[in-house]
């Protein structure tokens, strides 16, 4: 009886081995033989008449890649800061752009995390969205023509009351 080979991340189903006996492996949750989320997940080692195993150099369980922090669409107004290749349980960090949060508001949260999952995928993004600044304050001797809420990068539109200006030499009637 000669006892099995130990791997990083399988599990032998049999322990001690026989001559000409197969001792299956198999790779736990997040890895596969050739780092391929769809890649295979067992393997067999023989056991030889000298009770040595049939292991080769790169025989083993590795982290299933997911490739790149992804990008696009549903990564809009903001950035990762990883560039390279994530593997199982990596994480991608990104941030919000400037003038934009997690909960829309002006001090909300701007970062946020994804984790590659064991089957290669990554979990699903949180959203930036643009800053919500609210109704535009009243303005004394000012009329506000914005109606609403102002979202960035909106800007809040007043024109200056008959009889007053907001600058030295401007005209009544000036919008700003």
């Amino acid at each position: 009886l000669f006892r099995s080979p130990i791997f990083p991340h399988a599990q032998a189903s049999k322990h001690p081995a026989q001559y000409g006996a197969a001792i299956p492996y198999s790779c736990q949750l997040g890895y596969s033989t050739d780092s391929s989320p769809k890649g295979p997940k067992d393997f067999s080692l023989l056991c030889g008449s000298d009770g040595s195993f049939n292991v080769t150099k790169d025989l083993g369980c590795y982290k299933v890649n997911c490739g790149k922090c992804p990008t696009g669409k549903k990564y809009n107004n903001s950035k990762v800061a990883e560039k390279e290749d994530r593997f199982y349980s990596d994480t991608c960090h990104y941030g919000c752009n400037v003038g934009y949060t997690l909960d829309a508001q002006p001090i909300g949260k701007t970062d946020f995390s994804l984790t590659c999952l064991p089957t290669g995928e990554f979990s699903e993004p949180k959203t930036c969205d643009p800053v919500n600044c609210g109704a535009p304050p009243a303005i004394d001797n000012a009329k506000a023509h914005t109606k609403g809420e102002v979202v960035f990068p909106g800007l809040a539109e007043y024109e200056v009351n008959k009889g007053f200006t907001i600058l030295k030499d401007a005209t009544p009637g000036q919008k700003f």
